[in-house]
């Protein structure tokens, strides 16, 4: 308690002021992409980025100012990205304190309730693995077991640039009967990179590992498939997410990822003390996977989606089956059934593949025509 007291008499104001700038940063990326303003949010995430970088190197290497220059370095980030997009979208022409809508504002608060709750538990979805490795543990474990999520990250950052796109696209193009096969094409194409890459890095865990961790943190490819798995199951539940964003239902949201919370940290507590951190790695997976079970039952309610459901939950058993061999059985001749996970999983997403192929196909050649 008396740390906490002094970290707030160092450095309160500063964490205030990051904290406000940081929510108009939100505040001001959803602003330009309701514009859609996308290239001036992709230069404003560069600015920011470049901006936090340069500015630590000046405070932390040149004036020496410790965490209070880190923390300034990242704050002066934030402003940098909010008054951007403030200029670029002419925020200011939107302002007008005069004319609010006391019904829209009502019915904003209404939706906006549930997804503080979601928040909430998809912090604990995300966060709760690491303390209770720490508490079960200790925290050379938890360091250990929080290195395996950098390789997992390759697929985040796939996943997190694609979702901030389609939830636009979600709302623009809502079709509770899906007429012309969009959403289904989507999601079956979306689910099937997802699947066919998470194959991929779990065939590829172990050399990667070697490559991207040190010596003493190699051991935590062990909890890479899992948490790679995870990763999935958090895509396509935000993939639905956008649809019930499209239909305004945040309660949803809340309700399925509160379950997926509750799961979480039920199976930490129980895996963990079973298995030590790799108990933490599955249970997230298991946490994710129940999410997406109840968003898309619930979305059911919404739209009729043409999936593969028998296709996809195979799929989603050879991903277990790869993580599981991968951890358990020793020796070279691994990577032979792990390929032949991977060939198999080609083969299930074969008309997915072979659209997919076609398109890039289409544009090669096209892009070769302009050039001649």
């Amino acid at each position: 308690m008396l740390g906490l007291i002094l970290v707030w008499k160092d450095y309160g104001l500063v964490f205030l002021l990051l904290y406000a700038f940081d929510a108009m940063a939100g505040i001001m990326t959803s602003f330009a992409r309701g514009l859609d303003k996308i290239a001036d949010i992709s230069i404003s995430g560069v600015l920011c980025s470049g901006v936090i970088i340069s500015s630590n190197i000046l405070f932390l290497i040149v004036f020496r100012w410790g965490i209070k220059g880190y923390l300034v370095a990242n704050l002066i980030g934030t402003i940098v990205q909010s008054v951007y997009l403030f200029i670029r979208t002419s925020a200011w022409t939107y302002i007008d304190l005069r004319s609010i809508d006391r019904d829209f504002s009502k019915e904003m608060t209404s939706y906006s309730k549930p997804l503080i709750a979601n928040s909430v538990a998809w912090w604990i979805n995300n966060a709760s693995d690491r303390y209770i490795v720490t508490w079960l543990c200790g925290v050379a474990e938890n360091g250990i077991y929080s290195v395996g999520y950098k390789i997992p990250s390759i697929l985040n950052l796939f996943q997190t640039i694609f979702n901030q796109a389609w939830i636009l696209s979600a709302v623009k193009e809502f079709d509770p009967k899906d007429k012309d096969g969009f959403f289904s094409k989507l999601y079956n194409t979306y689910n099937c990179l997802m699947t066919l890459l998470c194959s991929g890095i779990i065939l590829l865990d172990r050399p990667l590992a070697r490559l991207l961790f040190a010596k003493d943190f190699y051991e935590a490819w062990r909890y890479v498939p899992f948490l790679t798995i995870a990763i999935v199951f958090g895509a396509m539940s935000g993939y639905i997410g956008g649809i019930f964003s499209a239909v305004k239902n945040s309660k949803v949201f809340a309700c399925s990822t509160v379950i997926g919370a509750v799961t979480n940290f039920l199976l930490n507590i129980t895996l963990v003390r079973a298995i030590g951190p790799l108990g933490a790695a599955v249970a997230t997976a298991v946490s994710y996977m129940v999410v997406w079970c109840v968003r898309l039952i619930n979305m059911r309610k919404y739209v009729k989606l043409r999936l593969r459901l028998v296709r996809d939950v195979l799929a989603y058993a050879i991903l277990n089956m790869q993580s599981a061999l991968l951890i358990w059985k020793a020796g070279t001749s691994i990577y032979l059934y792990e390929l032949t996970f991977v060939l198999i999983m080609i083969f299930l997403f074969r008309s997915e593949v072979k659209d997919v192929a076609k398109k890039y196909q289409e544009k090669f050649f096209k892009d070769k025509r302009k050039d001649l």
